[in-house]
């Protein structure tokens, strides 16, 4: 009887020391009060790393900034939405341009005070401010909803007209785009996509006028840019590609492939945006010139096959 007793008692204080030590395994039985939610032995597990995409796929971030094509909008701001039939390059504002896959931007940009405009400050428009005149902001903040909705984004915007980069910087600035600015130097390798990205440097601004070395990330647009002609009222004219202005040395290289006949031509576009047309003509050029175009500037993007054609071109 005493011995059962002792092996009762045994048992159980055999049993208690078991409980104990396992309540001490954090493995075993975890605390959900601790700090560290799981602890896991990862020697000879592959770490799995998320690889992000530059400009909507991975296979672009090794790609130089001048290894890329982009299709820009020519006179983005003058959509049909604020501009007159005689002056509207686009059917869709920038916001919408940018949501459909437009990563380049082309902008003509004045300080007036033109009556058609407003008081003194700084407007876009395209030929003739009576044939419309919106206030930049409106086209700048377009770009920075975008641009804060989408951080894995590079942006390009070059402005013609005659706005200076003092004048500019503080439009940038108000819309919260100087944040973004990348700063280059003439003649410097590009960065790749994903450095543009990883750094959150990823505006690229040029502008034509007024002199850029006193404020970082506004550059000289044709001191950076080279470009064929521009003056084609058909699509049979199109047979030029030899860069005609800017730096002939620089290797950002455009090719303009828009029609103007007195006034921009929806109609054309239609001929010269479509895909047989639009890819035979930046082979042609490729072939005459030897260069890889940086940008192919189109009105009307949305007509023909312009996205296809750019993302063929990038290897997508």
């Amino acid at each position: 009887m005493l011995k059962n007793y002792f092996l009762l008692l045994l048992s159980i204080a055999c049993f208690l020391v078991f409980a104990c030590e396992k309540d001490d395994d954090p493995v075993n039985d975890p605390d959900p009060n601790q700090n560290d939610t799981m602890s896991v032995d990862t020697t000879g597990m592959d770490t799995i790393v998320e690889v992000l995409p530059c400009n909507g796929d991975t296979s672009l971030c090794n790609k130089r900034y001048n290894e890329m094509v982009f299709a820009i909008t020519h006179n983005a701001h003058a959509d049909t939405g604020d501009f007159s039939p005689f002056a509207a390059n686009q059917n869709h504002p920038i916001s919408l341009q940018l949501e459909n896959g437009i990563r380049a931007i082309n902008i003509k940009a004045y300080y007036t005070d033109d009556e058609s405009c407003g008081e003194l400050g700084m407007y876009v428009y395209h030929g003739f401010p009576l044939l419309g005149c919106v206030p930049l902001s409106k086209s700048m903040n377009e770009v920075s909803a975008f641009m804060e909705a989408n951080p894995r984004e590079v942006i390009t915007l070059a402005f013609e007209g005659s706005v200076s980069p003092e004048q500019l910087n503080p439009e940038l600035e108000a819309a919260g785009l100087t944040q973004y600015l990348y700063e280059h130097s003439l003649g410097e390798p590009w960065p790749t996509m994903g450095e543009l990205l990883d750094s959150g440097e990823r505006l690229l601004v040029f502008t034509g006028a007024g002199e850029t070395g006193d404020i970082d990330g506004i550059h000289n647009l044709w001191e950076f840019r080279k470009d064929n002609d521009y003056a084609y009222e058909t699509p049979e004219m199109m047979t030029h590609c030899e860069p005609i202005r800017g730096n002939l040395d620089s290797d950002l290289y455009q090719i303009n492939n828009f029609l103007t006949n007195i006034t921009p031509q929806a109609d054309g576009a239609m001929i010269v945006n479509e895909y047989s047309f639009l890819k035979a003509r930046i082979e042609n050029c490729m072939n005459a010139t030897g260069l890889k175009p940086t940008y192919v500037m189109i009105d009307f993007y949305e007509f023909g096959d312009v996205l296809q054609v750019v993302d063929e071109l990038n290897g997508l």
